[in-house]
Order: structure tokens, then C-alpha cells, then sequence
């Protein structure tokens, strides 16, 4: 397992007046002259877990890495609004390859060019503290994740973690039935 020791160029919590306004994907760029490959996760140092992810090539460290608490439903509710709880998504869980392209391909449907963190702020603080987004709040925190470089981390961990349940709510680990926490959800 390698953690990248290089991110954090352009933290958001060290300078948000200055961090706060840069369009995030701008921070993103192809790897060269020796540098890796980076984007907002990495420059912005905000979870991280999903630039380790992608140097890792293993998309499920963000879900396995996180237990999200039984009183909260934010996180159910985004995934379900930006429909990443599909049989499609939960077949590609351990498809490195096979997730970055859906994730490429998600956001190639979105509009994110001129996202900033303020801008994302603005509308998940306040989804946070009615304690879940609607579904126009979570469809642009969806493309948040494409102006920070990719959705597929994202995307893994709610296949992962999530499920719609037969009555129409949504479950989360063992609640679904075949979950297993090394394999995630069954497709």
C-alpha cells in the first residue's frame, strides 16, 4: 500500500482565500518530467484516500477505509440521487480499469469546468446540516468529484458500501444481502 507523500500543494485549509476560487480542474494534470499524475484530491489534500486510490489502482480503499456511522443518511442519499447504487457500478467494483473509464465516462455528462470549493460549500453545508442532499444538491457535489479529477472513487464506494433494499429504501453493508466486507456488494 503506498500513501502519495506529495499532495497538498494547494490546501484549502491552509489558504481558502486564495484556494477557495481556483476551478478544481485545473489542479488536475498527466503525469510528467517525473511527476505523478494529480489532481484536487491530491492538491487540495481533501480525501486523500481517493488519490491514494488511484496509485494504488484499488478504487475500494475509500469504501473499506470508511464505516459510515447507522444515524446518518447523507451519503446514502448522494449516492442514490447521482445513481451509483447500480448492478453495473457493483460489477465494476474490483475493475480498476474498468471503473476510471465509467468514471471518465460520468463526467464526461457533467458540467463542472468552473467549480470551486466555495462554490461546493455553498451547497453541501447547508445539504449537511438538513442531514441529506436533494437530489439537485447531490447531482453537483456528483460533479464536485469530476472537477477534483474523478467520480470513480466516489462511485466505488457507494457500489461498495450501498444498496437498494426490495421495500425501497436504501441499505448500507450488511444489510444487503451478500455483502461481504472484503468482496463489497454482489452484483
Amino acid at each position: 500500500y503506498v500513501q502519495r507523500t506529495d499532495c497538498g500543494n494547494h490546501s484549502f485549509f491552509e489558504n481558502p482565500e486564495v484556494n477557495g476560487d481556483i476551478p478544481l480542474i485545473t489542479l488536475k494534470r498527466e503525469a510528467k518530467d517525473g511527476q505523478p499524475a494529480t489532481d484536487g484530491w491530491c492538491e487540495l489534500n481533501i480525501q486523500r484516500v481517493c488519490a491514494d486510490s488511484i496509485v494504488n489502482k484499488d478504487l475500494l480503499m475509500q469504501g473499506k477505509s470508511v464505516i459510515y456511522p447507522a444515524s446518518e443518511t447523507f451519503d446514502l442519499y448522494y449516492c442514490r440521487h447521482n445513481g451509483w447504487l447500480s448492478k453495473e457500478l457493483k460489477a465494476l467494483q474490483h475493475d480498476f480499469e474498468g471503473m476510471l473509464a465509467r468514471g471518465e465516462q460520468e463526467c464526461s455528462s457533467r458540467h463542472y469546468e468552473d467549480i470551486t470549493e466555495n462554490k461546493l460549500l455553498g451547497v453541501y453545508l447547508p445539504a449537511l446540516k438538513r442531514g441529506q442532499p436533494t437530489e439537485d444538491e447531490a447531482r453537483f457535489i456528483g460533479d464536485w468529484t469530476c472537477a477534483m479529477g474523478t467520480a470513480a472513487c466516489d462511485m466505488a464506494y457507494c457500489a461498495y458500501s450501498f444498496c437498494e433494499l426490495p421495500d425501497g429504501t436504501i441499505g448500507r453493508y450488511g444489510d444487503c444481502e451478500g455483502w461481504d466486507p472484503v468482496m463489497g456488494m454482489p452484483a
